[in-house]
């Protein structure tokens, strides 16, 4: 599981007061120029923004489903979708929080599978499929990508949580499970990497100071690493030694849901006895967990037992 950083915190306005949330799914999004963006749904109409210690402060009554533009530059703007009946598409201005021009009408749910622009079409996702639909929306969704290691979401919400990340085609998307993956939206297949925040609401990936920020059913705010913790080291594993040849001996590092720990140090030594020696003595763990090191066996004299050992440097 991705490190707890702070948290939990309650959403309290300044007032000390709660703030309830009637919203519809999807209707609150991260952003690093001005906050958790929460809307408080069709009853109440109000828009907040609320900072990561969960003080929210009312910012308007422009509220609505927050659509992923990565039209406009720099690429760190919305779209706003009308929440009651899915059926206009606005521009929305993040800074005054409010509606702008009409992008697009229609009839009822007629926007309800958006979640993001890019530069050719709009992308949806749910469960483990990602669809797409032309600008104009003149044809229905189409799968564009089938994606892995989804999880369990029985009972929960099937459609992910999009967000921007440091790489310009790659987008996280964020399950409700707990569950993370990446996608390129250039290429249109998934990314590597995984990771798990544990269950929630809503979660979402802050560029700017490379954490994610995890909001729970029961409206507490949390702030995660955007590392899980390592928490399991497996044992070298590689062919059996030849005189005179290379083996390449591996080790998997993750959390403790089994998700990979990328870019963590390895250590690598020979225990006392073995013979052969190594190529390196640290390597770094890649986007799945893995750390390699390179063996080379004696040319002459008896192999023996060779043991390699393998530790993570804190």
């Amino acid at each position: 599981m991705l490190e707890i950083l702070a948290g939990p915190y309650d959403l309290l306005d300044l007032e000390g007061n709660l703030v309830t949330d009637d919203s519809l799914q999807q209707a609150r999004y991260y952003d690093d120029d001005v906050g958790l963006m929460f809307s408080e749904g069709r009853t109440l109409g109000k828009n907040w923004v609320i900072q990561l210690d969960g003080t929210a402060c009312i910012r308007s009554d422009s509220y609505g489903i927050y659509v992923v533009d990565l039209q406009q530059a720099p690429q760190n703007e919305y779209l706003l979708i009308d929440a009651l009946f899915k059926d206009k598409l606005y521009q929305y201005n993040k800074r005054a929080a409010t509606r702008e021009a009409l992008l697009l009408s229609g009839g009822t749910n007629a926007m309800g599978d958006i979640q993001v622009r890019t530069q050719d079409r709009f992308l949806f996702a749910s469960q483990d499929l990602v669809k797409w639909r032309p600008l104009d929306l003149s044809a229905s969704a189409v799968t564009e990508a089938t994606l892995t290691d989804v999880g369990d979401l029985t009972g929960l919400s099937i459609n992910p949580v999009w967000s921007r990340t440091r790489h310009p085609d790659v987008l996280a998307l964020a399950y409700e499970n707990g569950n993370i993956i990446y996608y390129d939206h250039v290429s249109k297949t998934q990314a590597p990497g995984a990771a798990y925040i544990g269950t929630n609401k809503d979660a979402w990936y802050s560029s700017k100071y490379d954490i994610w920020l995890r909001l729970t059913s029961d409206r507490k705010l949390y702030v995660h690493a955007s590392k899980p913790r390592p928490y399991a080291l497996s044992n070298p594993t590689g062919s059996v030694p030849v005189r005179g040849k290379v083996t390449t001996y591996t080790v998997q590092l993750t959390g403790d849901a089994g998700e990979p720990c990328p870019d963590e140090l390895i250590d690598w030594s020979l225990e006392t006895g073995s013979v052969g020696q190594l190529k390196n003595m640290q390597s770094c763990t890649d986007a799945n967990g893995y750390a390699t090191v390179d063996y080379l066996a004696p040319v002459v004299g008896m192999l023996g037992n060779v043991n390699i050992k393998a530790e993570l440097r804190f």
